[in-house]
């Protein structure tokens, strides 16, 4: 616990940066940033390769003040305009980050939007506008402030958006990638720790991970110029928790809510006006961190990551895992687990500049984070923090049994997910790993955001040898178990949670 403080007390240390006017925004990268090769050591997959990395520029954050990590990168996303691919990514304090990857072995940062704020979660949509006589198409990303980082010094994008720099979410148009300027904030007293717009652009689902009360806040973006909450869905958490992250279906007619106890299923068919299915209740995992749907043969699930300990350096890797419980037809109303994956033990270098530094020693954060699933590969690309990038096969799914419940610890139940592919650095932290777009042949560039390294990319190449260790599939009872023998050896998960930011919530184990 006493590294979670110290992390704690790191992230709101409150200094302040001179203050910054509209017109100013971005930073001049013509000479300030290339492409590194970083020497670290490494250990990979046969089909896994390190192509790129971009160190991010520190020139806008206050020399005074550091985050716990080096870059203190955070989640990425992705847009195409005029016919050239970027990554958009967040970060800790160093503002929203805007990467050229149309060729993502030579990525180029081509601007860096000056907001010093946490946490920096990204989301990206566009959508039709009328700009006089003519309909233009605009893309925006929305950037998380959470509470109580907003009390900073002020930031170019809070003078961009004419409002005061408070919690809650910004709206940036990226239109221009080498221009960024906000145009919007939705002023919301629990803050932002991400936030997902629904697939029509016209509605925010708000996640704050605490302060709420229990809640999703409803908010009309029609006119970002004006934000309106519009109502609130009250959380089915037992103990208060708020939403810490919510997906949507392709479709918009639902929204899987992550709520560090529970997980709920949403029917958002009107988004001004959704309601609660369903609950997922799991013994097995200890903080529902982020919960996606997937259709597998003709089969429906929800994929819930356990971030064990909130990721506070929870020094046990590979931590939490991946939780699959089975939705198809009358399941959604009551949904079944089918089993869990985790990743093959691995040990990561003591020391490692991952997670907490405590008097300049590493304490390993190791446990499943950020992922996306991509269903017509039937595959899931995560970040595992100090585990680096992996690539898991969803194809078993179809085919494994319903509700299994024997099993033994360690022993597979079917096959319903498999390690194919994973590169780790020795001073890996990746909190985001994401493909934009798949090759015919199943391969990928995938692009992270890292804590300490700044932007990667990887190439997996599905045509190679797999990895050697697959990970373990385990049936529901074997789940539970390997959690009680964990808590076994005296392991206590945090109290403080690292990645929500939150004092005092989710009281996991006490």
């Amino acid at each position: 616990m006493r590294y979670a403080r110290l992390l704690l007390a790191a992230l709101f240390v409150l200094s302040l940066l001179p203050a910054v006017s509209a017109g100013a925004a971005v930073l001049d990268l013509s000479e300030a940033v290339s492409v590194a090769t970083p020497i670290d050591e490494s250990v990979s997959s046969p089909n896994m390769t390190h192509v790129a990395n971009v160190e991010w520029d520190f020139s806008l954050r206050d020399a005074e003040r550091s985050t716990p990590d080096i870059a203190g990168g955070t989640d990425v996303e992705f847009a195409t305009i005029d016919g050239r691919d970027y990554a958009v990514a967040g970060t800790y304090s160093n503002g929203l980050q805007i990467i050229d990857i149309t060729d993502p072995e030579a990525p180029a940062l081509v601007s860096q939007y000056h907001c010093d704020v946490l946490q920096g979660d990204v989301q990206v949509f566009t959508r039709e506008e009328v700009d006089g006589t003519d309909t233009v198409t605009r893309t925006y990303a929305t950037y998380a402030v959470e509470g109580g980082s907003s009390n900073r010094a002020p930031s170019q994008c809070f003078a961009d958006a004419g409002v005061s720099a408070d919690a809650g979410t910004l709206f940036i148009d990226i239109s221009t990638p080498t221009a960024p300027e906000a145009v919007g904030f939705a002023r919301i007293a629990e803050g932002t720790h991400n936030q997902s717009v629904h697939p029509d652009g016209e509605y925010m689902y708000n996640s704050n991970s605490g302060g709420c009360g229990g809640c999703i806040e409803v908010i009309d973006i029609r006119d970002l110029s004006n934000p309106t909450e519009v109502m609130r869905i009250e959380s089915t958490s037992a103990t208060g928790e708020d939403s810490h992250d919510i997906t949507f279906s392709a479709d918009g007619t639902r929204a899987y809510s992550a709520a560090i106890d529970v997980t709920m299923i949403i029917d958002t068919t009107d988004p001004a006006a959704p309601t609660v299915i369903s609950s997922i209740v799991d013994p097995a995992v200890t903080l529902h961190h982020q919960s996606d749907p997937v259709t597998i043969g003709d089969r429906e699930f929800v994929i819930i990551n356990d971030e064990l300990a909130g990721a506070a350096g929870n020094e046990v890797c590979p931590g939490g895992g991946l939780h699959v419980w089975e939705i198809t037809g009358d399941m959604e109303a009551d949904p079944q687990k089918v089993g869990a994956f985790f990743t093959p033990e691995v040990t990561v270098r003591e020391g490692a500049g991952t997670g907490v530094s405590v008097s300049g020693i590493g304490v390993v954060t190791c446990t499943s984070h950020v992922f996306r699933i991509y269903e017509e590969q039937e595959k899931l690309v995560i970040g595992w923090f100090g585990a680096g990038v992996h690539v898991i096969d969803l194809s078993g799914l179809a085919d494994v049994p319903v509700a299994v419940s024997a099993g033994v610890l360690g022993q597979s139940v079917g096959v319903g997910m498999e390690e194919v592919g994973f590169f780790r650095f020795n001073n890996s932290d990746t909190w985001s790993a994401k493909v934009m777009e798949w090759d015919g042949d199943g391969s990928a560039y995938i692009f992270a955001d890292d804590q300490t390294r700044g932007f990667d990319v990887y190439h997996f190449d599905n045509t190679a040898e797999t990895a050697e260790n697959p990970g373990t599939w385990m049936s529901p009872t074997a789940a539970l178990e390997r959690l009680d023998a964990l808590l076994a050896t005296g392991f206590v998960p945090k109290q403080y949670l690292i990645c929500d930011l939150t004092l005092g919530r989710a009281q996991l184990f006490q």
